[in-house]
């Protein structure tokens, strides 16, 4: 008997590395190119509007794609969904470097292959938090989800770097093979993953549609997870600004290269950290505790960067870093928890949905007005905003103990 369960304490364990592996090399790739695509257009461009546009080609997809690929997640083969959604964001990647070679360089394109690989990621980032209850037990989701955050942390800090040589030396065309390479080799090792099947002995022969339906009137009977995907919702359209980091790394921190990548690196270092320490610590028992106190955290360090030189602002911005972390894991841990294993695909794809929702929503406002007032003001209101916000939120969940 011992030697059985440490068999398949080895098993587990070599399956959640080799599938996490391949899924931080995949980021690695994309987020190189979504770096230099976004840098790219500020630098090109200077426009909080043409910000705006690049944030909404960069999620809407995702909101229009997230609930078919949460039917088929809780419905077909999760391994094969993500294997396919990698392989097709790689190859329009590898469209827009052919054409880019060839002398296209206009922004429609590049914001046209934005959302194709957008479409790709809506499939995939649901996929991820629905499989990892699917190869670990329970009791491990905290520790293995902090310990994807910190692999996330560290590809984010790495791929900042990447992406500002490659970009500075060879330019926005050369930085898009990265994706295509590392999306492939991410393919290849994800297919050597033995998924174990899930239980579906009581599911029903019913439509895609009828499921997509009984996701909806899950999460309208699921109070915690209804309460906990909208105040993330409420949280993320107030945060959304920083989605013009790079205008106001343009217009008041400096205007290089070397500004954007410096603050994306102290990012980057802040979330390493933060990833191994909540790995170590594992958040309070309660787990919304962790969300509201990181809620509260991100709200207060908004309205200093209002106020930030560039060196504050980048403290400021490695600070966030480092809470980061702490929220995320607490957010997706509980709804692992809280949530059926065969109603993962389709909650998380709900979940993705508030996430790509919110934060092109709150583009599409602050945005344009960033054209109009300082990038500045906006991070003061909106960040004290975070912060009634957290107190609501403390009300609205207190009884919810996970």
């Amino acid at each position: 008997m011992i030697q059985v369960n440490s068999m398949h304490e080895q098993s587990w364990k070599n399956r959640i590395t080799r599938f996490l592996g391949a899924q931080s090399l995949s980021l690695l790739g994309s987020a190189i190119v979504q770096y230099a695509i976004v840098w790219h257009i500020a630098l090109e461009t200077s426009s909080g509007m043409m910000m705006t546009i690049a944030t909404i080609v960069a999620f809407v997809p995702q909101i229009i794609i997230s609930p078919f690929a949460g039917v088929l997640l809780d419905r077909y083969n999760r391994k094969a969904i993500i294997m396919i959604s990698d392989t097709l964001i790689a190859i329009a990647t590898l469209i827009l470097f052919v054409a880019m070679n060839r002398g296209y360089t206009s922004l429609p394109l590049i914001f046209t292959t934005m959302m194709i690989r957008s479409s790709g990621a809506g499939v995939q980032m649901p996929a991820v938090n629905a499989v990892v209850p699917q190869l670990v037990g329970g009791e491990r989701l905290m520790r293995i989800n902090s310990i994807y955050a910190t692999l996330v942390s560290i590809m984010t800090f790495a791929s900042a770097a990447i992406a500002a040589v490659i970009l500075a030396q060879f330019g926005l065309k050369m930085t898009l093979l990265v994706d295509v390479f590392t999306a492939l080799a991410g393919v290849a090792i994800t297919a050597t993953v033995y998924f174990p099947p899930l239980d579906q002995s009581d599911a029903q022969e019913i439509s895609g549609i009828e499921e997509f339906k009984q996701g909806i009137a899950y999460l309208r009977t699921h109070p915690f997870a209804k309460r906990l995907l909208s105040y993330q919702a409420f949280i993320l359209f107030l945060i959304s600004p920083v989605f013009l980091i790079p205008i106001i790394a343009q217009r008041s921190l400096g205007g290089e290269v070397f500004h954007l990548a410096a603050i994306e690196g102290a990012y980057g270092i802040g979330a390493i950290i933060g990833g191994v320490l909540i790995a170590l610590w594992g958040g309070f028992k309660n787990r919304m505790t962790t969300v509201i106190l990181t809620s509260v955290c991100f709200g207060i360090l908004m309205v200093g960067m209002g106020f930030a030189s560039f060196y504050a602002f980048a403290t400021l911005v490695f600070i966030w870093g480092i809470i980061g972390p702490s929220f995320d894991t607490s957010f997706i841990t509980s709804l692992q928890e809280r949530v059926e294993p065969d109603m993962h695909g389709r909650v998380f794809s709900f979940m993705q949905i508030a996430v790509a929702s919110a934060l092109p929503l709150g583009m599409i406002v602050f945005g344009p007005l960033a054209d109009v007032v300082s990038i500045e003001s906006i991070f003061m209101v909106t960040g004290a905003s975070v912060v009634a916000c957290a107190a609501f939120g403390k009300w609205g969940l207190r009884l919810e103990r996970v």
